[in-house]
């Protein structure tokens, strides 16, 4: 028997490249975490008015001027994740995974001047960790469409075999699961583009953004801090994508099984400033206000494929096929980003403590690409427009207490972030935070725990009708629990 099937088939206008940029990674880069010691953490991060802590480096560095001794502090970290993925015709898969790691260390130097008007001149210096990209997840179930109809469109539109690219459609035909008719027409083995496949995916992320930060900030007649400071981040992010399809019930004439495996790492390096203030009017509230500038990255991605494709012709047939190394190089621009926040110092009796909000505004928006290569003009253009079409403002919220006595301190906190996307205006991302403290003259002891839930879709493989498209559905949980040791000195 032959595989001979003659369709018909109107090209349609769609994504060429497998590692093609667009908006979800722009906004990978552009969401950081504000908590980067236990004590922030058990707040909720809601830390921009208050001072003394070296979380302040990134909310509002204006913070930093409260310190009136110097002081050496380290961080280790724990993290969970916890996600059920489900794709209509399927029942949720269960996927579980922690890891750890040091989410900052620091050296904070202070110098009291008590002059006039200048009370303290501090200096700080440190690496943080400002954003974890580990994730993983699986999902399998059997429903419509296969990803061949994705390699069909690729081909259609790239016209020819001479024209095939490396990593995809030119895969598809390397292995057979992308010929031609007798007319010269691109074809599959999947006469009804709507056929029902058994399919299932395992996608492994991990990476994460780490910051070195430079700092200064100064206390002007007690009443006034104002501080900046030079961040340098650099960061990697590696995925890793399994895709398997197979006719279980043998309902698909010759086709037998394929695996789409993907592999993306990148990496890059930027730089950002930050501006901050904070009032105090009366000695117990205290108003701040800080500035983050936008992050620009230099970033270099590089990317494998590979297609096994198994089918049923006068025997059973499997072929494999790689592809070339990919790379490319390019730049992100992130949001810049404003912080507004107030506080007022708690004492009553022995009872000591703060209250403190912080309102954030960001514009994902003004994220945007910059190709190196003039060559890719449009496509750039086509990024960029996703950006715009697909991303809209936000508002983040953040509010947190710590109430003390004696040596002892605990917390709590609450942050609630707007969605990133445009047409979501309504939802937001809640996370909630505990902590503890003790505190010693030169040394202290803090520990903090936040959860947060998620809900968001996943789209396995991209097809030029939006309806056509499967939805993967994932529940997710982080949790994540920060230690911070400081010693004074």
């Amino acid at each position: 028997m032959t595989r001979i099937i003659q369709i018909t088939f109107i090209a349609l206008m769609i994504g060429l490249s497998a590692n093609a940029q667009n908006y979800t990674d722009a906004l990978r880069f552009s969401q950081l975490e504000a908590e980067t010691t236990a004590r922030a953490l058990g707040v909720g991060g809601a830390f921009g008015a208050m001072g003394g802590d070296y979380a302040s480096l990134n909310i509002n560095p204006a913070g930093l001027a409260d310190f009136r001794k110097s002081e050496f502090l380290f961080t280790p970290r724990i993290s969970t994740y916890t996600d059920d993925a489900s794709l209509e015709g399927g029942s949720p898969l269960s996927t579980s995974s922690s890891s750890f790691g040091i989410q900052n260390i620091g050296l904070v130097f202070s110098n009291n001047l008590n002059s006039a008007s200048w009370q303290t001149s501090n200096f700080a210096i440190g690496l943080s960790r400002v954003a974890d990209f580990s994730d993983e997840f699986s999902f399998a179930g059997k429903n419509s469409g296969s990803i061949t109809q994705r390699f069909l469109e690729l081909g259609v539109l790239q016209g020819s075999v001479e024209n095939l690219d490396n990593f995809e459609s030119g895969l598809a035909w390397d292995v057979g699961a992308l010929y031609e008719d007798s007319n010269g027409n691109f074809i599959t083995d999947f006469e009804d583009p709507n056929q029902d496949v058994q399919k299932e995916q395992y996608v492994k992320r991990s990476g994460k953004i780490n910051q070195i930060d430079f700092a200064w900030a100064g206390n002007l007649n007690n009443n006034i801090n104002v501080g900046l400071s030079l961040g340098i981040p650099f960061f990697t992010f590696e995925e890793r994508k399994e895709y398997q399809e197979s006719d279980i019930d043998d309902e698909i004439p010759f086709f037998n099984s394929l695996e789409f495996t993907e592999f993306l790492n990148t990496s890059g390096i930027g730089i950002n400033l930050k501006l901050g203030a904070v009032y105090k009017p009366i000695p117990m509230i205290r108003v701040g206000a800080a500035l983050h500038s936008p992050t620009l990255y230099g970033v270099d991605d590089s990317y494998t494929t590979s297609l096994t494709y198994a089918y049923n012709d006068n025997g059973l047939n499997t072929n494999t096929a790689m592809s070339p190394d990919g790379s490319f190089d390019y730049r992100i621009t992130t949001p810049w980003k404003a912080i507004g926040s107030v506080g007022t110092i708690l004492r009553a009796g022995p009872l000591r403590g703060f209250i403190n909000g912080d309102i954030e505004y960001l514009n994902y928006k003004n994220n945007s690409f910059n190709y190196k290569d003039a060559t890719f003009v449009s496509e750039e253009i086509e990024a960029n427009q996703g950006i715009d079409t697909q991303l809209g403002s936000a508002i983040n919220f953040r509010l947190g207490t710590e109430i003390g006595i004696k040596i002892w301190r605990i917390r709590g906190g609450i942050a609630i972030n707007g969605s990133p996307y445009e047409a979501d205006t309504e939802s937001n991302n809640q996370t909630y935070s505990l902590g503890f403290g003790i505190r010693q003259n030169r040394f202290y002891l803090d520990a903090g725990y936040q959860i947060s839930k998620r809900e968001e879709g996943y789209i396995p493989f991209l097809l030029a009708e939006e309806e056509n498209n499967d939805l993967v559905s994932i529940d997710g949980t982080r949790g994540k629990i920060l230690v911070t040791a400081g010693f004074k000195f």
